[in-house]
């Protein structure tokens, strides 16, 4: 009998796992997005936050707001998504079969994956920003 199911369920693994490799290379391709549109910004604001710096910013207040702004993107993107979503549900449940398409848990628990790859996304540029020396960027330009 377990080798009949095996069988039955080949193809459905194979389909499985395909989609989760897929999965896996659409988030590293979102971060590594996320990360290329934060490391222009800072390019873009390096005068700005060379003068904040030299102001009195703190470098963590730098950072903390370089990352806010990553994960204020993520959040847009999160409830765009998730309200694409609501709007294709309907068709989906034709697709699902055993699983509910209004799960609360699997689209709280996605959506707050993509939080955490975006922070992790925008900490290096973050932290890059938090050690510009203001002299050095006031003088540059």
């Amino acid at each position: 009998m377990a080798a009949i199911v095996s069988a039955a369920t080949t193809q459905l693994t194979f389909i499985i796992l395909i989609l989760g490799g897929a999965v896996v290379v659409t988030l590293v391709l979102g971060a590594v997005g996320l990360y290329g549109v934060l490391a222009y910004v800072v390019t873009l604001r390096t005068r700005e936050l060379g003068i904040r710096i030299a102001l009195g910013a703190s470098p963590r207040d730098v950072a903390l707001g370089l990352m806010r702004y990553g994960i204020t993107l993520a959040l847009c993107g999160s409830a765009f998504g998730l309200a694409v979503f609501a709007l294709v549900a309907r068709y989906l449940r034709g697709l699902l079969f055993g699983v509910a398409t209004s799960d609360p848990v699997t689209l709280g628990g996605s959506a707050l994956v993509l939080l955490v790859i975006a922070g992790m996304a925008s900490w290096a540029p973050a932290r890059r920003a938090s050690k510009l020396d203001p002299a050095n960027v006031l003088r540059a330009q």
